[in-house]
């Protein structure tokens, strides 16, 4: 009998053993399952006692984020204060100053623009100076004023200077008393005494002369000038600044017939005339049809 009840005893011992496994592992299992996670704003969370909790959930009372003015940098003044500005000044009347004796308005004048210079031709006597017998050692000795009186009394007088006395004139005044030193040369600098020399070099293109009278014509003040009309071979038909070489016609001019000229050109384009096209390096005469039929 005694064993019997050790035996349930035992059984007993091992029942509640088990059921104590199983109660263990089902808690277990439960625990370790997934876990919620934190959804998006708006959204509940069901925790594992069934109860929910709103993931937009607040701060503890008294740490509330602060809001408005606030919220801001301390450093910004608040909404309440404005910025101090610079007063916009007066803007000036539409009238200006007025003349009291008369009520007109004053136009002051530009104080940016000079006053001419006051003549001062009549304020030295040059005596024996004239602008056709001045010298550079003359010009020389004077101080800025008296050069100022020579050239105003030059100026009041130049229409009735020969062409001589403008040289002179020129000459000292404008040039320093430049002198090239070379025979049948009467240049007004060195530079346009070297394009002389260098023109010369090259010859004249109608007789090939290195020497030809083209080379020493003078201008209107008798400065020297090239002019290769002065050449004895020269012809106006050899001149191709006023006929075509090529087809021996006259350059085309404003004003003249252009079924007897040539036109010739650079650039391909249409005739003014006739509409028909000029070609580069090609000679163009017009046809009178043509130009009729542009009418």
């Amino acid at each position: 009998m005694m064993n019997y009840n050790r035996l349930l005893v035992c059984c007993g011992c091992a029942l509640l053993a088990t059921v104590l496994i199983v109660c263990k592992a089902l808690f277990i299992g439960d625990d370790m399952g997934d876990k919620p996670t934190l959804p998006s704003n708006g959204t509940t969370v069901t925790t594992p006692d069934g109860t929910t909790n709103s993931t937009a959930g607040t701060t503890p009372s008294g740490n509330t984020a602060p809001t408005g003015t606030a919220a801001s940098d301390p450093t910004t003044p608040s909404s309440g204060v404005t910025e101090p500005t610079n007063p916009t000044a007066p803007l000036p009347p539409d009238v200006g100053p007025t003349d009291p004796s008369t009520g007109e308005e004053i136009i002051p004048t530009n104080p940016g623009t000079e006053p001419p210079n006051p003549d001062l031709s009549g304020e030295y006597d040059f005596g024996h100076i004239t602008p056709g017998t001045i010298t550079i050692n003359d010009w020389n000795a004077w101080d800025t004023r008296k050069k100022q009186a020579f050239l105003d009394w030059t100026d009041n007088v130049w229409d009735t200077l020969t062409a001589q006395e403008r040289h002179n004139s020129m000459v000292v005044i404008w040039y320093g008393g430049y002198n090239c030193h070379t025979e049948n040369h009467a240049c007004r600098d060195e530079i346009s005494h070297n394009h002389l020399l260098t023109d010369m070099e090259r010859g004249c293109p109608y007789c090939g002369k290195n020497d030809c009278p083209s080379f020493f014509a003078l201008d209107e003040n008798l400065f020297t000038k090239i002019d290769f009309t002065k050449c004895p071979e020269y012809g106006v038909e050899k001149d191709p600044t006023q006929y075509c070489q090529e087809c021996g016609l006259p350059n085309m001019k404003r004003g003249q017939d252009p079924t007897k000229c040539c036109t010739r050109a650079i650039e391909e384009f249409p005739c003014a005339y006739c509409g028909l096209t000029v070609y580069p390096g090609s000679c163009h005469t017009c046809k009178q049809e043509d130009i009729d039929a542009k009418k």
